[in-house]
């Protein structure tokens, strides 16, 4: 059995937060997206939703 790749098919270079292909959907790192904070607000039609990094590292979504 062949091991698995665990780089996503379209990875983002972390230093230009670009995918590795071509792709026509916008992409950002999660670093660029909080900077150095944990959590942020998404506003949303009208809804406040907060998205946040677990200390494992996990990104959830809560509304």
């Amino acid at each position: 059995m062949a091991p698995m790749n665990k780089t996503p098919e379209h990875a983002l270079n972390p230093d230009t937060g670009q995918t590795s292909e071509n792709s026509e959907e916008p992409s950002i790192t999660s670093q660029q997206l909080f900077g150095t904070s944990r959590q942020l607000l998404i506003l949303h039609q009208g809804e406040t939703y907060t998205l946040r990094i677990t200390h494992r590292g996990k990104l959830i979504l809560t509304k």
